[in-house]
């Protein structure tokens, strides 16, 4: 059984996990989504973290207050994606956009999700080097998120990163998309 960690507000329900071994055979991704929709849901900004979402002061990307927040991490069905690539050709960051089931936004968020991060590597190596953060986020926005959007299982883990010391935020990140990237998305690069 896995530990509590001494984690400091609101990252109160993070265990540690070191040294864990996977037991049995993994689920599928629509089982998971099933699964994380039984979990801590939201269909609105307010419900995701029990607090209210304030935004940096071009409106982009959202924070709370450590101290209001009931939770770090949160699932969400959403109705519609966008990325944004950001950077230069060797440093590319990857941010998306969703709209909630309410029609709220979450604008800007970090895609730190590990297997969404792997996609997207590999998308920069299949395509020229020579290519434009823009040209990347075109091809995202048109081929990638119609794959996407033809799912029948939107959802998203919204988490809280950690925040630095004496900033009194917690920055909005892309934990999770479902559905996962498949390879076969990079057929047509």
């Amino acid at each position: 059984m896995p530990a509590p960690t001494l984690a400091s507000p609101p990252h109160r329900e993070d265990q540690n996990t070191h040294g864990l071994a996977p037991a049995g055979e993994g689920v599928g991704e629509l089982e998971l989504v099933d699964m994380l929709r039984t979990a801590e849901v939201s269909s609105n900004h307010e419900e995701l973290f029990g607090c209210e979402l304030r935004t940096d002061t071009q409106g982009g990307n959202a924070w709370v207050d450590p101290g209001s927040a009931t939770r770090s991490i949160c699932g969400c069905d959403f109705r519609n994606v966008r990325f944004r690539v950001f950077g230069d050709p060797g440093d590319l960051n990857l941010r998306a956009k969703l709209v909630l089931q309410s029609g709220e936004t979450l604008n800007s968020l970090p895609v730190v999700d590990r297997d969404w991060r792997r996609f997207f590597d590999d998308l920069v190596q299949c395509r020229s080097k020579s290519r434009t953060a823009l040209e990347l986020e075109v091809f995202l926005n048109r081929a990638i998120r119609g794959e996407l959007l033809r799912a029948r299982h939107l959802f998203a883990r919204i988490g809280l990163a950690r925040g630095r010391p004496n900033e009194g935020k917690c920055w909005l990140m892309l934990d999770t998309l479902f559905p996962q990237p498949k390879a076969s998305w990079l057929g047509s690069v």
